[in-house]
């Protein structure tokens, strides 16, 4: 009886969090307006045709996106209140997602993923326009969430196949949520033949796309001249340093991947501390190596001709053109760039080493580990598009939630008051990121 009025009190506690959260989002939505960058020009789209017509001029002309467009041209056009009323319903959808893959059940999880997402800073979610932005990332990011429930056996499989089919309408989150499918396959010898079914013909519709043919084209002369006569091992380059601008050397955004390790640190603390020996050298190692990689690895910048340090990422000033012209030289040597590269590769490589370690499994510790992989894949395979350089940091969104994830899940792995004790204190670090908010380029 009393086991079952705690549980009761539990799913009415979570009640009260998800509400909590619900309240905080719609107050934060205040802050947003309308009319932002693409979101004007697509306001205007329908004032001389029909939805129909202008979604076959964009994709004989432009992209593959259709889905995403018919509601960026249509939402664009109604009052800004709907947008912003879909779009905390979006948010909160994502934030029940992860709560149910990750089987966080008790009271205070919505309020705990919550403060890890507002980690993610707010300059990314509106640079091309708050609905544009958040339809293209967060929806479809949320839709991805919704078509994953069936792999841990839950949610309506005909309506996740919906938000699937949504999903991968986005270039990014259809290669992300194929390997994710692909993973799951293979750990677990089931293959979804409806899902991979629907993934596989959006990436085809995607390939086959006279639109996004034609935009590549475009983007060939006006974003990136020469980027077509470019090496797979160049754009492997600039891929791995885009995604190095952003996650361990990108600033304010830098504290997703400090809480990541942090997080990672704790874990392994317990594991080697409170439940197994203290002559396990791994675990040791992995402790002392993740407070190197917390404490010195994160801040160090990229390096220049005499061995320099820069403050400033490199990648920030490339995209300026600061140090690039026409985007064909720069004044980088080759082997400073290559040594570079080297350095975040072995990074990651320590990375990898110490979240398998935080793990409980040889085979948790291997789907964890290549989800972190797919987290900053999603942001290096910017580079074989010519479009790296005009995308900004918003792809980083979907990697960035699925890094918050994995802290997420691993935190819920420890004690009840170790657990609570540590969200704490990222919640607290989330509100007091609040006061370094400056607009695209912080928080």
């Amino acid at each position: 009886m009393a086991k079952r009025k705690k549980t009761k009190f539990n799913q009415i506690m979570w009640w009260v969090s998800f509400i909590f959260v619900a309240v905080f989002f719609a107050w934060a939505h205040k802050f947003t307006y309308p009319l932002f960058s693409d979101d004007s020009w697509f306001s205007v789209m329908l004032d001389d045709t029909s939805l129909f017509k202008y979604l076959l001029w964009r994709y004989n002309n432009w992209t593959s996106r259709l889905l995403i467009e018919a509601l960026e041209v249509s939402l664009t056009r109604v009052d800004f209140l709907v947008w912003q009323a879909l779009d905390v319903i979006m948010i909160l959808l994502l934030i029940w997602g992860i709560c149910e893959l990750t089987n966080a059940k008790y009271a205070l999880a919505p309020l705990w993923f919550a403060g890890l997402l507002c980690l993610v800073p707010v300059g990314i979610l509106y640079q091309a326009g708050w609905v544009s932005t958040s339809v293209n990332y967060i929806w479809t990011l949320t839709a991805a969430v919704m078509a994953l429930l069936p792999l841990k056996g839950k949610g309506n499989r005909i309506v996740s196949l919906f938000f699937l089919i949504f999903a991968c309408n986005q270039e990014q989150m259809a290669v992300v949520l194929l390997a994710i499918f692909i993973i799951y396959f293979i750990s677990e010898r089931k293959l979804l033949l409806p899902e991979i079914l629907v993934i596989v013909l959006s990436i085809i519709w995607i390939v086959t796309c006279p639109g996004n043919k034609a935009r590549t084209a475009m983007s060939y002369q006006n974003d990136f001249p020469g980027y077509e006569y470019m090496s797979v091992l160049d754009k492997l380059k600039i891929g791995i340093l885009d995604a190095a601008s952003f996650f361990p050397a990108g600033g304010a955004k830098q504290i997703i991947l400090i809480v990541f390790m942090a997080s990672v640190t704790v874990v392994i603390l317990y594991k080697v501390f409170g439940r197994e020996s203290l002559g396990q050298f791994y675990g040791l190692l992995s402790v002392l190596l993740t407070g190197i990689l917390v404490f010195i690895g994160f801040p160090v910048r990229h390096m220049v001709e005499e061995g320099k340090i820069l403050n400033d990422p490199y990648l920030y000033n490339l995209f300026g053109n600061r140090y690039i012209a026409d985007h064909e030289y720069c004044i980088y040597e080759e082997k400073n760039v290559n040594l570079e590269i080297i350095i975040y590769l072995i990074l990651f490589a320590l990375i990898l080493f110490l979240l398998f370690k935080a793990c409980s499994s040889v085979k948790e510790g291997i789907i964890i580990s290549l989800l972190f992989a797919i987290a900053l894949g999603s942001k290096v395979m910017l580079g074989f598009t010519p479009s790296v350089y005009v995308s900004g940091y918003r792809p980083a969104f979907p990697g960035s939630v699925i890094i918050l994830s994995i802290t997420f899940y691993l935190l819920n792995k420890l004690p009840n008051k170790i657990k609570h004790a540590c969200f704490a204190c990222i919640l607290l670090v989330s509100v007091f990121m609040f006061r370094y908010i400056v607009p695209g380029e912080t928080f």
